[in-house]
């Protein structure tokens, strides 16, 4: 598994982005302990984990489709 973090001071929600051959798709957002996806993803596939304001993206099971750019936004 690989993890991602994104260090942020107070969120409502986070976003995870993938972004592939120059186009970005948002993978999931959590709010408040739930992780709701877009089509496409997998929850088996991505998650997410919080640590001391300190939010995880956890991809299971790497391989070369999961190459790409990963980005996080922070909504308050």
């Amino acid at each position: 598994s690989a993890w991602i973090q994104c260090q942020t001071s107070t969120c409502i929600a986070i976003h995870w982005y993938q972004q592939k051959e120059n186009k970005i798709k948002r993978i999931f957002y959590y709010y408040r302990s739930n992780s709701i996806y877009d089509d496409g993803f997998s929850k088996t596939k991505f998650s997410s984990e919080v640590r001391n304001n300190i939010y995880f993206l956890v991809i299971q099971d790497i391989n070369t489709e999961d190459e790409g750019i990963y980005y996080c936004a922070c909504w308050d």
